[in-house]
């Protein structure tokens, strides 16, 4: 089914397309004139002097009106000159009408389409709000339903106390390390990491651009007294290097970057093809204390219609064996969503990773994301068919978890997630990676160095964050890391 949504006048469209497509998951949606539609919504923003008028009119393919809807706000003095609370409340207004048209709820989060909607609670926590406060001003403000609100407030509350105040987050500091490439590529995944076809062509340049750009933000974060919190080495998958390069990354890391004031440095070991007992040795005697062995699903069958060249078993083998050489801290991730599987296979996989203790699971609500072999083969639109199952999966999982003495703590969303709902880290308590908060809640500056790494430089006088791209192409980073290297050294300047 087809929707053509006109929006007048267009410079609206970003406040509320999220909602029309999480609205209406079951259609393709068009912002531009469809003649053979299946419905027809036209949506007006009229501003007057002390009066904005938000009109709305739904008609099926034959023009016959099925929904009108008509809403006026006055205000006082230069009110409707604040962009943001007309944003607001014209989300408001589409999410209600919404609602109306579909005779139900679409989404227990309201208007809130952002990736991180915690960024809310944390600037009530600041202020110190209580409780019932915060809960109403989600309910009434942002149409959150009361299941959903108190759950974002449980998450912030298991992860404020662990993000800066604005005299610390001047010194404080994360780094991330991409090392953008894998042994294969999964089948929902559109990260823009490379597959690695000739690793001696390929590794050696890469690594000899990531040392220029380590030292370079090295000697000036300790040239200005910078603290580093975290290290975080990513992908990709890191450990696709092999050993004679894994350890020169590691000592690279450790040789260039002033680790004094480290509190945490993880690895993702995803694949658990690319591990073996002397990789965890050189992770162990660098001081890596927590990695990141990602299943997605215990089940075999799975993971060979996903990409992956692993099984069940070798997840297990690898995880048991990292705990005998001594990295307690292992992070899981799990993917709801999946396509063959269903409640069984959920519990399945769920089962078999408590029973490795891991320090956090994460459970994902699969995305179809733009650009991955999923989305060319079922689109980008969101596939409704499984959704209350997966709401269910998902609800029942996260109640296992906390029986086990799990706690939720970070959350993000994605864009085209089945079921409208969020990824959540689950940790044992105490047990939190600082990267995983600090990333998601954007109250730290984090250095991206190497392939496809992304910086976010936070101003803590309001929050407030700029960001810096490397190249995603480890071919383009490597020519080009000079650029990456200086951008990164402008933005920390005007930091200062």
């Amino acid at each position: 089914m087809i929707a053509s949504i006109s929006i007048y006048p267009e410079e609206w469209y970003k406040s509320v397309h999220e909602l029309f497509r999480s609205a209406l998951i079951d259609y393709q949606i068009f912002f531009t004139p469809q003649e053979q539609a299946d419905i027809f919504l036209d949506l007006a923003i009229i501003i007057k002097e002390e009066e904005v008028c938000f009109q709305g009119k739904l008609q099926d393919a034959a023009r016959k009106t099925l929904n009108q809807k008509v809403q006026f706000h006055t205000f006082k003095d230069e009110a409707k000159e604040h962009k943001n609370e007309l944003s607001r409340l014209l989300r408001i207004f589409v999410f209600e009408w919404m609602c109306e048209f579909l005779g139900r709820s679409f989404s227990e989060y309201g208007i809130l389409s952002g990736v991180r909607p915690l960024k809310i609670l944390h600037r009530c926590l600041d202020q110190h709000w209580r409780r019932d406060d915060i809960l109403s001003y989600l309910k009434e403000n942002f149409r959150v339903s009361s299941e959903k609100a108190a759950f974002l407030l449980e998450v912030a509350e298991n992860n404020h106390f662990l993000l800066h105040s604005p005299e610390e987050a001047k010194r404080k500091i994360g780094i991330y390390v991409g090392i953008p490439y894998c042994p294969t590529r999964c089948y929902y995944c559109s990260f823009p990491g490379a597959i690695l076809h000739q690793y001696e062509q390929e590794i050696p340049p890469f690594l000899e651009a990531l040392q220029r750009e380590i030292s370079g933000i090295g000697d000036y974060l300790q040239a200005h007294d910078y603290l580093i919190q975290n290290v975080y080495i990513g992908g990709g998958t890191p450990t696709v290097l092999n050993e004679k390069d894994l350890l020169l990354l590691l000592r690279m890391i450790r040789e260039n970057l002033n680790l004094s004031h480290c509190q945490e440095i993880t690895i993702e070991a995803g694949r658990p093809d690319t591990l073996n007992t002397q990789k965890f040795y050189l992770m162990k005697e660098n001081h890596v204390d927590r990695i990141c062995i990602n299943p997605q699903t215990m089940n075999n069958a799975t993971l060979e219609r996903i990409g992956r060249r692993h099984t069940a078993e070798q997840i297990e083998e690898m995880v048991i064996k990292a705990r005998e050489i001594g990295i307690e801290e292992i992070n899981m991730d799990l993917i709801v969503g999946l396509m063959g599987e269903s409640d069984k296979e959920y519990q399945q996989t769920l089962k078999r990773v408590l029973a490795l203790q891991p320090t956090n699971i994460t459970l994902h609500s699969l995305a179809v994301k733009r650009g991955s072999v999923l989305a060319e083969k079922e689109g980008l639109r969101t596939i409704s068919g499984q959704a209350e199952e997966i709401v269910a999966a998902m609800k029942k999982m996260s109640a296992a978890l906390r029986q086990q003495g799990y706690i939720p703590y970070y959350l993000y969303r994605q864009k085209y997630m089945k079921a409208n709902m969020e990824n959540t880290g689950y940790t044992l308590p105490g047990k939190q990676c600082l990267y995983n908060v600090q990333m998601m809640e954007e109250r730290q500056t984090i250095l991206g160095l190497g392939g496809g790494a992304s910086s976010k430089f936070v101003f803590p006088e309001n929050w407030t964050l700029t960001s810096f791209h490397n190249p995603k192409d480890p071919k383009s980073y490597t020519e080009h890391v000079e650029r990456c290297i200086q951008g990164k050294l402008d933005n920390l300047k005007a930091f200062l």
